[in-house]
């Protein structure tokens, strides 16, 4: 591999669809029109993770030529430019054991690689999916939680709908929630008929 430069992501639209982006160089493109500006393939392969525009990319050249065809690697990890050292949604391990990938809009993917906390949080915003390291599991979404243990299954749903679809029937044909003698809701205790429990 030739010599690697910092490029600044101008146009990630690729027309193509292929993963290219258009990278301005300082070093080698000053004095450059925009439209002239090279088309970076990206260089990793299974892996569609395309920087947004105005990212700072590493980037070479097939030689050192920078007329050959050009490619873009990972994100610059610079310190004034990630700082490396973030918390990741419920995540209890800290730096160096996270590793994670973190989007602009606070999306993000975080896994712990010690080894007596092998954590994953896939983390949105407004809603969260925790693995903790003992492997339960917690999801929570608009205020609302299901918990997977090894006790089994809490559903937090107050003031909310839970439904379900099952074959009418099962277990005495009061409703696909009735597992209960009589009929009664698992969740609530009353005889349900159809497919929706209420939360209290």
């Amino acid at each position: 591999m030739s010599e690697r430069y910092v490029g600044k992501v101008i146009s990630n639209n690729d027309p193509d669809k292929e993963g290219k982006c258009q990278i301005y160089v300082e070093h080698l493109m000053s004095g450059f029109q925009p439209s002239q500006y090279q088309w970076f393939r990206q260089d990793k392969e299974f892996t569609s993770f395309i920087p947004e525009n105005n990212d700072l990319v590493w980037c070479y050249f097939e030689d050192e030529l920078a007329s050959r065809q050009g490619y873009y690697q990972e994100k610059v990890t610079l310190k004034s430019y990630h700082t490396h050292n973030q918390t990741i949604g419920s995540i209890t391990s800290v730096y160096p054991d996270v590793k994670y990938i973190k989007l602009a809009n606070g999306i993000s993917i975080a896994m712990s690689s010690n080894s007596s906390k092998p954590e994953i949080s896939i983390y949105h915003p407004s809603a969260e999916i925790f693995i903790d390291k003992d492997g339960n599991v917690n999801i929570k979404a608009a205020n609302e939680e299901i918990k997977m243990d090894a006790t089994g299954i809490t559903i937090t749903a107050t003031g909310k709908q839970i439904k379900m679809s099952a074959t009418a029937g099962t277990p005495n044909g009061k409703g696909v929630f009735c597992a209960l003698p009589g009929g009664a809701c698992l969740f609530t205790g009353a005889v349900i008929t159809t497919d929706i429990a209420t939360g209290a």
